[in-house]
């Protein structure tokens, strides 16, 4: 999830790097100014024509057009977006065989771009080589609409194009093809998971790590007819005519998003509206079904959901004691009277003052239904298939504002969002100097910097020996059980090793069965 910004996503070079042959001609890259790392940015990758002379690696990529008004990279925006960013520590050869770590942004499937200062890759290449992906967002990602001939799942596709030039080229990098992590954040989260879950996926990664978004079920590809059918015919096209959607412009588009939802709308499934489904072909079966076929990680934040119930509640806030039973009345229906016993208001009235009692109750409803319990379904789901799989919990909030989102943000309510979503991604990247990115004036605390260079190096050891377990760790990382709780938790005293609270997700997965069973449960992420 990402929000509205207004800086540029690109730091300046301070020299040229080495020149890289690829398969499709010759980059020339650039000196990352904060570490030794060097960078390729704006690599075309989906069936691109040769390069004529040299490919200039030093300029930012456009973003995908963005199809929301809160969640949105800056312009420049292009059609002609898939390109991807590579980082590489200075000097390495293709005898160098580093790990590879592969990122796929977050921004609910309609936002979000490799350009982002907040994914910047030059402090994390440090260990290994860092890859980042653009995909279709919005209708020209995802739209599947049976009259016209339409599968959908182009972002989907986008990705393993993606994926598939990083297996031809990045050695050439010095990184290892045969040792590349696939991770993501939210609805990049989603993504990765998905295609952990395809036949394909263990020729193309070894390993997956899901922040805050892995585990869920996909729509399948009949059930989201609905939706696209009232898309196409709010942009005044027939059901068929290919010619009338391609001559919509993106502010049309994005207008004739269906108003099936609100801000306030919980995520059980990933997800209806503009999101992958279940085609039979790309993919072939629902995610959750399948579980990854590759060693995993799945985890969430502490507070995932404080980020929407503030957002949903930002013209009112902080939310009532009737927008609480509202909140639930319309997203779990003839389930609400379980969600409000065991969620009551007066449960959480010692938080803070008791005006925001219905707010953290939300926060916590939202976190635990929407990711934590996700995240433990893909887990039992992994080891039932016999593939290593790894906890964890986040509970660092970071003693920086992290996003240029943050910027001027009174102090008090970065306070009431706490742990949200988002907050581990400087960590995972060791971007913890010049925050908020990409020129700010904040640094992490020393406490924050030694528990960024520990996960870090755990994914990196993901990447390279499918298990996470890093020196950097206080001991070694265990893989799920069926019937333990073991794994990583980050909080303000450093990582340790513990037991993960998922008592309440018998609650969410007795729901989650009964509403999607149904088929009366559907929401964006």
């Amino acid at each position: 999830m990402r929000l509205h910004r207004s800086v540029s996503a690109l730091l300046a070079p301070s020299a040229l790097a080495r020149t890289i042959n690829v398969s499709n001609g010759t980059i020339q890259g650039g000196l990352c100014p904060s570490s030794t790392a060097d960078y390729y940015h704006a690599i075309p990758f989906a069936q691109p024509p040769k390069f004529n002379g040299t490919l200039d690696g030093t300029k930012s990529a456009p973003s995908c057009i963005q199809f929301s008004s809160d969640f949105i990279e800056p312009q420049p925006w292009s059609e002609d977006c898939l390109f991807l960013n590579v980082w590489a520590p200075k000097n390495t050869s293709s005898e160098s065989k580093l790990p590879v770590k592969v990122w796929v942004y977050g921004g609910s499937n309609t936002a979000g771009g490799i350009s982002d200062p907040l994914y910047d890759g030059c402090n994390s290449a440090v260990d290994s080589i860092v890859v980042s992906i653009n995909y279709r967002l919005g209708p020209l990602g995802f739209l599947a609409l049976e009259d016209a001939g339409l599968s959908g799942n182009y972002a989907v596709q986008d990705i393993l194009l993606g994926l598939r030039w990083v297996k031809d080229n990045i050695e050439a990098f010095g990184g290892d093809p045969s040792k590349v992590l696939l991770f993501g954040q939210s609805a990049g989260a989603g993504l990765s998971f998905i295609i952990s879950t395809l036949p394909e996926a263990p020729s193309l990664i070894s390993a997956v790590a899901t922040e805050s978004g892995g585990g869920r079920s996909s729509v399948p590809y009949t059930e989201a007819q609905p939706y696209f059918k009232t898309f196409v015919k709010n942009l005044g096209c027939a059901l068929n005519d290919l010619e009338c959607l391609r001559s919509k412009s993106p502010e049309e588009l994005n207008a004739s998003f269906p108003v099936e939802q609100t801000s306030a709308t919980i995520t059980l499934r990933y997800a209806k509206g503009f999101a992958p489904v279940v085609d039979g072909e790309i993919v072939p079966e629902d995610p959750a079904a399948v579980g990854s076929r590759v060693p995993a990680i799945f985890g969430s934040t502490t507070a995932d959901g404080s980020l929407f119930a503030l957002s949903a509640y930002k013209n009112n806030f902080p939310p009532t004691e009737l927008n609480y039973t509202s909140f639930i009345d319309s997203n779990f229906g003839t389930y609400a009277s379980m969600v409000k016993s065991y969620y009551p208001i007066s449960r959480f009235a010692n938080i803070s003052s008791a005006s925001l009692a219905p707010y953290f109750a939300m926060t916590a409803i939202w976190t635990h239904a929407s990711y934590t319990c996700s995240a433990q379904r893909g887990l039992k789901k992994s080891i039932a298939k016999g593939v290593p799989a790894y906890a964890y919990l986040w509970g660092v909030a970071p003693s920086c504002p992290w996003d240029s989102q943050f910027s001027g943000v009174n102090p008090q309510i970065l306070k009431l969002l706490g742990v949200t979503h988002t907050s581990e991604i400087p960590f995972i990247f060791r971007n913890t100097e010049h925050l908020p990115l990409p020129n700010g004036t904040c640094s992490f605390s020393d406490r924050d910097k030694k528990i960024s260079d520990a996960v870090s190096s755990a994914w990196t050891a993901m990447a390279g020996a499918q298990s996470p377990d890093s020196p950097l760790l206080p001991e070694a990382w265990p893989t799920f059980s069926s019937n333990g709780t073991r794994g990583l938790i980050a909080t303000e005293d450093g990582v340790t090793i513990g037991d993960i609270d998922y008592s309440f997700c018998k609650l969410w997965d007795s729901i989650n069965a009964a509403m999607l069973g149904n088929g009366t449960q559907s929401s964006s992420s």
